[in-house]
This record gives C-alpha cells, structure tokens and sequence, in this order.
C-alpha cells in the first residue's frame, strides 16, 4: 500500500501529554497498517521556535489523531530565520 500524506497544523505535547510544548504545521506520511506489520508513520513539522531536548513527544493532528513520536534536536533542519523543521519518526500507532 502507498504512503498517504497528511498536510494541517497541531499540537505538539511532552511525552506525557499533558503541556503543550507548540503550535504545528505538519507532513506526516502514513502506511497503512496491514495484518503482518506495524502501522508506519513519520514525516516533519514545522515550528517559529527551537524544541529542547531531543525525544520523545506527543503529536495531535487536527483531525483529533494524537500519536507518540520521537524528536531527534541534532538532525533538525534549519529554514527561515524564525522557522525550524523537525524530522519526527512515529513510536506507536495514530489513533
């Protein structure tokens, strides 16, 4: 099955979900799951101030599906002076 890409804004939280560390806008490329593999998710958000420390985070899309993702500070890459982009690699299934 192909990727399907997911384009919106969202919240990105701590790992316990309970503080929203920022604002989003966000790609995410989805594989959907099929009986004998894990569903596959990852892809980049787009942030106006630097995230610390490297690991993992909560990530709601705006359709209300929140996922675990890991958050990896020394492979970001830098766009605009005031916009960074994050790589983000999913830890468990968008639910």
């Amino acid at each position: 099955m192909d990727r399907q890409a997911i384009y919106g804004t969202g919240k990105l939280y701590d790992a316990d979900g309970k503080q929203v560390i920022a604002i989003v806008t966000h790609k995410i490329w989805e594989k959907p799951q099929r009986e004998d593999t894990l569903e596959e998710w990852g892809g980049e958000v787009t942030i106006d101030h630097i995230i610390w420390p490297s690991g993992e985070y909560i990530i709601e899309l705006e359709n209300g599906r929140k996922g675990t993702c890991l958050i990896d500070i020394e492979q970001s890459i830098t766009g605009c002076p005031t916009i960074y982009r994050y790589s983000v690699k999913g830890c468990s299934e968008l639910t």
